[in-house]
């Protein structure tokens, strides 16, 4: 499983974009692909936007390559707390391959 390596925060009047690397998951040569599937638990946030990176991205200082990362936007939490956002999310391999990742978001 891959796990964003930092805790992501944010108040219950803000929105954000959230972003996790799954490259140590994947072989060479292999990218992410499809819709991904996102949740979190509680359920008491909005996730939409949900999609496999279309550009580069820079994770924590690292190069993430198009393809290796999961992004969606997090909006409307109904309580302060402690969030699991859930990732589920297929590669192009043959037969293709399920990675799961999660990140922890905390609202004040």
């Amino acid at each position: 499983m891959a796990k964003a390596k930092q805790v992501h925060c944010m108040t219950m009047n803000e929105d954000k974009n959230l972003a996790i690397s799954f490259s140590s998951l994947l072989g060479s040569g292999q990218v992410l692909t499809g819709t991904p599937t996102i949740t979190a638990s509680p359920s008491t946030i909005t996730i939409s936007n949900k999609v496999v990176s279309i550009a580069e991205l820079t994770l924590n200082s690292e190069t993430v390559p198009i393809g290796e990362a999961v992004q969606c936007h997090v909006a409307d939490p109904t309580a302060t707390g402690t969030y699991t956002i859930t990732i589920l999310c297929s590669d192009d391999e043959s037969p293709a391959q399920t990675h799961e990742g999660e990140i922890i978001l905390t609202v004040e």
